[in-house]
């Protein structure tokens, strides 16, 4: 019911909200943040096992509730997200200005576009964060949080796009609202997470 629920609110939203993003931010900055979201989208999706590892075995620590290797198994995983995050934004940094580059677009559009796409090794950084506290209450079927932590991001998701329209803001706008959801979503969903974790696993 939860699931179902999201996706028809989540799929009706995006239906009145995309001709309206289109027509506010133009053909081109729409296409260019499209392709950042199917960017972000795909190389979340390349995370070396990272996810399959967390969704196998916070389940199985559940089962045993064991909570000291719950937490020493997402420690391990946030400080190597971290570490790599790190290395991922660094090379974002100094090769976005080649990407932009590469690609079409009008003159002015190229400053916005370099924030935009400066920012993806960031926010991939907090979206496989994200998906690793998500884990921990999925295991524990807490499928309610889950949900109810998706809406409401989604929901400052499209307040966010409508102030981003209404302003101008143009692609840094977009850039900050991309970020801010993903932290806001992070902070909604560890309160949960953490009523599973124990001091003891930080040892």
């Amino acid at each position: 019911t939860w699931v179902t629920t999201s996706q028809l609110l989540t799929a009706g939203g995006n239906l009145i909200l995309t001709p309206f993003v289109i027509h506010g931010l133009g053909i081109e900055r729409y296409g260019l943040f499209v392709l950042t979201g199917t960017i972000t989208g795909f190389l979340g999706s390349l995370n070396g096992g990272l996810a399959a590892t967390a969704n196998r075995y916070f389940p199985i620590y559940a089962g045993v509730d064991d909570r000291v290797a719950t937490t020493k198994l997402l420690v391990t995983f946030m400080v190597f997200v971290l570490g790599i995050g790190a290395v991922m934004s660094a090379a974002d940094w100094f090769g976005s200005p080649f990407v932009v580059r590469a690609l079409s677009m009008s003159p002015g559009l190229r400053p916005e576009s370099l924030f935009l796409f400066r920012t993806l090794g960031i926010l991939l950084t907090f979206t496989l964060l994200h998906q690793l506290v998500q884990s921990v209450v999925i295991a524990r079927q807490r499928f309610d949080r889950v949900i109810q932590a998706g809406l409401l991001c989604y929901a400052l998701w499209v307040a966010g796009l409508v102030l981003v329209v209404h302003y101008h803001e143009g692609l840094r706008g977009i850039a900050i609202v991309f970020i801010v959801q993903q932290i806001a979503t992070i902070a909604m969903i560890a309160p949960t997470a953490s009523r599973y974790l124990t001091r003891e696993g930080f040892a």
